[in-house]
């Protein structure tokens, strides 16, 4: 049996509790690549929360994969392809959010790379409030990706997001 596909999870996985690829670990993805094996990063993380993995490693260069959210988006470097699973429609998302309006917990819906946080007008105070006292992010640390993507706050009664939302 000849192995032509290697996948690997990065959490706790791939990546080293800093955060980075051991070099011999990189090493040995670079022989497989260089014996004609595709590499495939599987995450929970969209494109942009592991790009510090795939460019050093240099997988974004040749017929790679990225296994995306959980595995509902696939992404193909070779032919600069996303595969989407089926996703929440605009209208779920208010019926998400009366869930959460009902059980006081916040939700957060993904949109491609636009992130959407729907809380209670007092479970936002409550979140600032921690944000104050601990220095906890009120965001997850999920604006730290600015660049690539929003992070924006629904008003306190339900509101259609305008994306499907994937995650």
């Amino acid at each position: 049996m000849t192995v032509k596909v290697l996948a690997f999870d990065l959490d706790g996985t791939l990546l080293r509790k800093d955060q980075t690829v051991d070099p011999r670990t990189a090493d040995a993805i670079h022989r497989a690549i260089d014996a004609g094996m595709h590499v495939v990063l599987a995450t929970g993380r969209d494109r942009a929360g592991c790009e510090f993995v795939y460019k050093p490693l240099g997988l974004d260069k040749g017929e790679n994969y990225l296994a995306l959210v959980n595995g509902q988006i696939l992404y193909d470097f070779a032919n600069k392809e996303y595969d989407v699973d089926d996703v929440l429609t605009p209208e779920d998302s208010v019926k998400i959010q009366n869930t959460c309006r009902k059980y006081g917990v916040e939700g957060i819906f993904c949109c491609g790379y636009d992130f959407y946080s729907y809380l209670t007008t007092p479970g936002r105070v409550r979140k600032q409030l921690r944000r104050v006292i601990s220095g906890e992010p009120d965001d997850y640390g999920l604006k730290a990706a600015s660049d690539v993507r929003t992070f924006a706050n629904l008003p306190s009664r339900g509101r259609v997001v305008d994306k499907d939302i994937n995650k």
